[in-house]
């Protein structure tokens, strides 16, 4: 039976009426959510991106649901598709892929949470939960939440900053440097050095810099990008496993994207 670990989730561009999400493509046979609710001991779980007021803001949380539960063979997941995620800010809603947010056993998808936070009220951690049933085969049903004392332990939290805040994700596309410069890193999960590639049009220096989930400063630096391909090494070996997310920063707007550490 699959179970409840550390990792990730992808990010992409959406909309409130038609939004898209790509789940990991590889998970594995013991995980069911990514990222897992976030626990002291597991440095990469929880939500890894912060919001910000009147900014637009994306996270996606994957799902693969196993074939069985205590025994029991599983049909699906399914989460509530209006009210499922308790707790989101003013300005935040959520939209399933697929779209009626039934997740079959042996299959994966997501849920994205999308949209503008507007409520200052709202500054600071928002808990979350999400809501659904396991629909058993035959028949049968019970009821599941993430987090859960039983299945899922921990905590969702989304972080909630003032306008114009330092270290607020940014999604991918909404600011000029997006649509010049793009960044990935190979490989991604990595066990101790990774390489940033970023492809660009353009030419000066720029900041990088390497943050944890938490908003912590691990690295930072002047790096100077040429047009075409430039490659920036990065050093993970004294970090422990989880999530990291770097960017590249001209000083004005800046592009982010998450890595995952795994020795």
């Amino acid at each position: 039976m699959k179970r409840f670990i550390l990792l990730f989730c992808a990010v992409c561009l959406y909309t409130a009426l038609s939004a898209q999400c790509d789940p990991v493509a590889d998970i594995t046979d013991t995980e069911v959510v990514l990222p897992s609710p976030f626990t002291p001991d597991n440095p990469g779980s929880g939500i890894s991106d912060t919001a910000c007021i009147n900014q637009p803001f994306e996270f996606v949380v994957s799902l693969s649901p196993p074939d069985e539960f205590n025994g029991t063979a599983i049909a699906s997941i399914n989460i509530n598709p209006e009210g499922g995620v308790t707790g989101l800010p003013d300005g935040i809603d959520y939209v399933c892929n697929p779209p009626n947010c039934v997740f079959d056993a042996d299959t994966t998808g997501c849920i994205v949470l999308t949209g503008t936070p507007t409520n200052v009220d709202q500054i600071g951690a928002n808990s979350l939960t999400i809501t659904g049933l396991i629909l058993f085969s035959p028949s049968g049903q019970f009821p599941i939440s993430f987090p859960s004392p039983l299945i899922a332990p921990g905590e969702y939290f989304l972080f909630v900053k003032e306008e114009g805040a330092e270290n607020c994700f940014e999604p991918v596309g909404t600011n000029e440097l997006a649509n010049f410069v793009s960044m990935t890193n190979r490989p991604n999960p990595f066990s101790a050095w990774t390489t940033i590639v970023v492809n660009s049009d353009l030419v000066g220096n720029y900041q990088f810099a390497v943050h944890d989930v938490l908003g912590r400063s691990l690295e930072q630096r002047v790096v100077n990008i040429t047009e075409g391909e430039n490659l920036i090494e990065f050093d993970g070996s004294n970090l422990a496993n989880g999530i990291y997310v770097y960017s590249l920063s001209d000083g004005k707007n800046v592009i982010s994207k998450r890595m995952i550490l795994h020795k």
